[in-house]
């Protein structure tokens, strides 16, 4: 799924995406890049 056009077919930033996986309630560990637009986000579920 391509996470970066699913807000109204803009693209998120960084922080955006960051944002979204917090409010959703994940711990975001490591953020690596695959290329100049992607990034790999390590994130795990508490408890």
């Amino acid at each position: 799924m391509d996470l970066l056009l699913l807000d109204g077919g803009a693209k998120h930033t960084r922080k955006s995406m960051t944002d979204r996986r917090t409010d959703a309630g994940l711990v975001i560990g490591e953020v690596q890049p695959v290329n100049a637009c992607l990034r790999v986000f390590e994130c795990t579920v508490p408890g």
